[in-house]
């Protein structure tokens, strides 16, 4: 956190819940979600800098060198129920929220044959900030992250996040937007400026969206 302030960074972003797997029992996460959670909004009371929680997938590799994903901290979120998440936003203040990664909550959503609005719906109180951008399967079926796009490439398994993002930014009481891609995979320069230019058409729709930047 230290590196944070001397930096002047005003968040820090932590992988949470974050979960190699789905094996473990919901009441001994939930246990760990609450002590872990409390340890970092006592970080923040002392520090200043807020924290955005940003639930991940899971994954762990194979015998044969592959990597499987699976819904990780995000399953675990979505078994809590919302009296549970409400009480884990209470006890986290007000300077602990939650980041959604669009890409993992996808990939979740799919994983757990439900759908993306069914995950988030119970967070959508606690979510302050986005990341933004597509999903595609490289050709050794990994995924990998590529710039939001209006139009997406025929390889981007992530299509419907075009009709979700646009609701998500009217809807959500959002903080900051970040846009995300891996950046020696994304197709040129010009292909990531129209994702900007569509989102940014999108805030210019939605002036009051983005409540400090």
């Amino acid at each position: 956190m230290s590196l944070v302030q001397a930096l002047g960074g005003e968040y820090l972003v932590v992988h949470f819940p974050f979960l190699a797997d789905t094996t473990q029992p919901i009441s001994q996460v939930q246990d760990l979600i609450f002590v872990s959670l409390d340890e970092l909004a006592c970080i923040t009371a002392d520090t200043g800098t807020r924290i955005l929680l940003e639930p991940k997938v899971g994954f762990h590799g194979t015998n044969a060198g592959e990597v499987q994903v699976n819904p990780g901290g995000i399953y675990y979120l979505s078994q809590l129920g919302a009296a549970t998440i409400q009480d884990l936003a209470t006890a986290a203040g007000e300077e602990v929220s939650i980041c959604c990664d669009v890409g993992d909550f996808f990939l979740a959503a799919q994983l757990m044959d439900t759908t993306i609005d069914a995950l988030l719906e119970p967070l959508s109180f606690w979510i302050r900030s986005l990341h933004l951008h597509h999903v595609q399967l490289d050709e050794l079926g990994r995924h990998i992250w590529t710039p939001i796009h209006p139009s997406p490439d025929d390889a981007t398994i992530s299509k419907s996040l075009v009709d979700l993002i646009p609701t998500l930014i009217r809807d959500l009481d959002l903080d900051y937007l970040v846009f995300e891609h891996t950046p020696h995979l994304a197709r040129d320069d010009a292909h990531i400026r129209t994702g900007f230019h569509w989102i940014k058409h999108l805030l210019e729709r939605c002036p009051d969206v983005l409540r400090q930047s």
